[in-house]
């Protein structure tokens, strides 16, 4: 989302502009039709965040801010028109509400998993979730656990290093464009805090891929 959202920012036509705005809206309903609750609330609050950015830094903020509050009362008026509708569509998401879906007892297995192989863990494929027949193991929904568990505190404080680093770079030289590939990176960790989605393959080629965009921003000096 936040790449569709950038391109938006680099528009100087209006039509443009709203194409680019009503693609990544597209892209966040899409989100929504996974019923993925992590997935929804950042994609939401990404979608804030590029919104306003839009409406205050974009070369056609002032048709960004007209925009937006219109295409805002549009969506609440289509909800209040469909509301029973659109609740029998994601009934079962209505019904999860803000339940845990049980990730405190995954975390707490693993915490305990992780108080028998403090230093390097107990290794992926030992952990009690999930079938291993696949060729991705069981994971605890949970990037700073399953390093804990799994590789222990010595790797954990790898990691932190390397995050640490990952924020230094998004800093360097920072810029606008910058920023909107810090917010993908952002929306990957985030999701990651209750989900497995920096351990599947796609996601953690798109992070690479990114942190290799940020690197190149970091030594050219010049916006994307």
């Amino acid at each position: 989302m936040p790449a569709i959202y950038y391109l938006a920012y680099l528009q100087q036509n209006k039509l443009k502009c709203a194409f680019y705005y009503l693609i990544a809206s597209i892209t966040y309903l899409a989100v929504i039709f996974t019923e993925c609750r992590s997935g929804i609330l950042t994609g939401l609050t990404i979608g804030i965040i590029c919104t306003f950015i839009l409406c205050v830094k974009a070369k056609q903020k002032h048709f960004y801010k007209v925009f937006c509050i219109a295409f805002a009362l549009i969506i609440m008026v289509f909800i209040l028109i469909f509301k029973e509708n659109i609740y029998k569509l994601f009934e079962s998401l209505f019904r999860a509400g803000l339940s845990d879906s049980s990730r405190f007892n995954i975390w707490k297995n693993a915490l305990n998993e992780y108080k028998n192989h403090p230093l390097f863990g107990m290794g992926f494929y030992a952990s009690q979730i999930g079938s291993y027949t696949q060729f991705l193991p069981g994971f605890y929904h949970n990037t700073v656990v399953e390093i804990l568990s799994c590789c222990g505190a010595i790797t954990l404080a790898i990691y932190v290093v390397y995050r640490f680093l990952t924020v230094k770079l998004m800093l360097t030289n920072f810029n606008l464009g910058k920023m909107f590939l810090s917010l993908m990176i952002l929306a990957i960790i985030s999701t990651s805090l209750v989900d497995n989605t920096i351990f599947n393959i796609y996601p953690t080629f798109f992070y690479s891929l990114i942190l290799a965009l940020l690197e190149r921003e970091s030594i050219s000096q010049k916006e994307i």
